[in-house]
This record gives C-alpha cells, sequence and structure tokens, in this order.
C-alpha cells in the first residue's frame, strides 16, 4: 500500500495540487513586483535628491564667483 503513494506531500486531489502551487506562485510573483515597485521608487527618489542638491550646490557656487550676478545690489 505506501508504494501507490511515494511521498506524503501529494496526499490531495490533483486539482488541489494544482491550484496550491498556482496560489503560491501568484503570490511570489505579486511579493516581487512589490518589492521591486519598492526598489523603483528608492531610486528615484535618490535621483530627485540627487539633482536638487547638486542644483542648489552650482547656484551656491556661481553666487560664490560671481555675487552681483545673482544677487543684484540695489544702488543707493
Amino acid at each position: 500500500m505506501a508504494a501507490s503513494r511515494p511521498c506524503h506531500f501529494f496526499r490531495g486531489k490533483p486539482q488541489e495540487i494544482f491550484v496550491m502551487k498556482f496560489a503560491t506562485l501568484c503570490a511570489a510573483l505579486i511579493a516581487c513586483l512589490l518589492l521591486q515597485g519598492c526598489a523603483v521608487v528608492a531610486v528615484a527618489d535618490v535621483v530627485a535628491s540627487t539633482v536638487i542638491y547638486t542644483g542648489k550646490t552650482v547656484i551656491n557656487v556661481i553666487d560664490a564667483v560671481t555675487p552681483d550676478i545673482v544677487n543684484k545690489k540695489k544702488k543707493d
């Protein structure tokens, strides 16, 4: 009798096994997509922060080198 069932994991009907494997695959796929989405958002945040701080640095350097162009002073 034990020879007819090769493994204790397959005691259910074939349809139930397929549904369980399909559900596990879908859950894993959704988890991977969500994690990738978080990674994309994190990378986009880093890129945006870098662009903003680079722009601020460029403006500060221009202001330090040529203060008359950026900050025009009023003549009294």
